[in-house]
């Protein structure tokens, strides 16, 4: 067989093995020697990818390049791909995906980790304990960054294989929750009361995202993400002109002159000047609101007003402004214009937004009253008719 030089790829008794010596282990916190299988490509491949993983574990600076982590750790590989054009490219959403998965969830449990020490089994357990512990969404959403860190492993040849295992994460069922008009006047004055008890503008702020979620139908994003210029008035009234984050549709809602007056008098609070085009909502430091202080706010506003035992959220309000327009008479055509979406077009869709409701089944039910009369109506009328002479 063709012999091959690889950097610290040695044959004995036919089988490769990729070996780094003891001191070198240490350092790098990898296998002093690793076992490869018969000699030959395959053993080769993962030689050169051993060698890869060896080469990203050196630490030629310090440790403060590896975020502290150990050098050949998950933990160190992480900080060094955040710093590559892969991470940069990456949407800033999909980049706070990253990082709550990272900080709540997988830092824990693989951050100090040597990358070749994961195992499949590892994975499977990480899969099934965070099915266990955590809600379907929070799972589905950590376990699809988990896979997507192990791949990328993979891929810069930093791990032969990613260990990801037979587990399946599968989506979580689509949700049928929804908010009454008296149940978001609740969290509204709660809002309150803590703004006026903390004087934290966080909790205004969270108040006034409910309340323009509610008579927008805007979902969480796009509520939060919201700027002055997109604030516009015409003959009739305030409205909201915008592209939704998550699908660049047009969508324009009205809102009240009450809102529209609320959301000013806080862009300007404390003499504050606020460019246009910035974000008019912030969390407790200063910041723009993103999504996940937004989610943690707008937890405990509810734990507030409703108790612990309390689950809806805030995109729930978008499911319910949907149904009272259901309920209300209006058309799949006329909501899926206002909520920019295609649920008019998309059955999956519009269940979503539109779930089984008794309202919804009370009102079809009122609906067979006029349906029974004319279905009496054409029986008479078939009654009545006579056949034509001599028969058929």
């Amino acid at each position: 067989m063709t012999r091959i030089k690889l950097p610290y790829y040695v044959v004995r008794n036919g089988r490769g093995y990729f070996e780094i010596g003891k001191e070198r282990a240490k350092d790098t916190g990898l296998l002093a020697s690793e076992p490869l299988g018969e000699d030959g490509p395959e053993a080769w491949r993962r030689a050169r990818a051993s060698y890869e993983a060896y080469l990203a574990a050196r630490d030629p600076n310090n440790k403060k390049r590896l975020g502290g982590y150990p050098p050949g750790s998950l933990g160190a590989a992480y900080t060094l791909w955040r710093g590559t054009p892969d991470w940069k490219e990456k949407a800033a959403r999909t980049r706070e995906e990253y990082e709550r998965a990272w900080d709540d969830h997988i830092d824990p449990n693989f951050g100090k980790r040597p990358i070749n020490k994961i195992t499949v089994a590892d994975s499977e357990a990480f899969h099934r304990r965070l099915q266990r512990d955590i809600s379907a969404s929070d799972a589905h959403r950590t376990l699809k960054i988990w896979r997507a860190l192990l791949n990328m492993l993979a891929k810069k040849h930093l791990i032969a294989r990613a260990p990801i295992g037979a587990v399946t994460n599968p989506m979580p069922k689509g949700r049928g929750q929804f908010w009454l008009a008296s149940e978001v006047a609740r969290l509204l004055r709660a809002a309150h009361l803590l703004h006026r008890f903390t004087k934290d503008d966080k909790w205004q702020a969270m108040g006034l995202l409910v309340w323009l979620g509610w008579e927008t139908a805007l979902s969480p994003a796009d509520c939060r993400t919201l700027t002055l210029a997109m604030l516009k008035r015409d003959r009739s009234g305030w409205y909201v002109e915008r592209e939704r984050t998550k699908t660049g549709a047009a969508a324009k809602p009205p809102i009240s002159d009450t809102l529209a007056d609320a959301l000013s008098a806080y862009a300007t609070r404390g003499g504050r000047t606020p460019l246009p085009s910035a974000n008019l909502f912030h969390n407790s430091a200063g910041d723009p609101m993103d999504r996940f202080h937004m989610a943690d706010n707008f937890r405990d506003l509810r734990r507030v007003a409703f108790g612990k035992g309390e689950i809806r959220q805030f995109m729930d309000i978008r499911r319910s402004a949907n149904l009272e327009a259901d309920l209300g008479g209006a058309s799949a055509q006329d909501r899926a214009a206002v909520m920019a979406n295609a649920l008019d077009k998309n059955k999956s869709l519009d269940a979503v937004y539109t779930p089984v409701t008794v309202a919804r089944a009370r009102k079809a039910q009122e609906a067979r009253g006029a349906g029974r009369e004319l279905l009496a109506q054409e029986l008479g009328r078939a009654k009545s008719r006579k056949p034509p002479a001599g028969g058929v």
